[in-house]
């Protein structure tokens, strides 16, 4: 249901590939940013980025990379279910997902 709200069909799953051969080498840097940002305009996260900066980056960088590289399917879930499980560990919520 969410791939079809999001306009998600077989004709963009085609092209998740080039996307990420544009995005993929530029990944750090959003991240990095990202996470600069979260800790300037979001104090009651600061912390939690300064003191999972390491993990965090690892992991928007893995799934983000997985996003377009797999399949939306029951891995894909899964996946987002893993992603989700480590940022609620860390104490994170939609303020801090980039």
């Amino acid at each position: 249901m969410r791939l079809n709200t999001n306009y998600i069909d077989a004709s963009i799953e085609a092209h998740k590939g080039d996307i990420l051969q544009i995005l993929e080498p530029h990944l750090d840097g959003i991240v990095e940013a990202h996470m600069d940002r979260t800790i300037k305009y979001v104090p009651a996260h600061a912390q939690r980025v300064r003191d999972n900066r390491a993990e965090i980056k690892k992991t928007i960088i893995t799934y983000t990379v997985k996003l377009f590289k797999n399949p939306f399917d029951e891995a894909w879930v899964a996946d987002a279910e893993a992603r989700a499980a480590i940022e609620i560990r860390i104490g994170f919520d939609m303020r801090t997902r980039p």
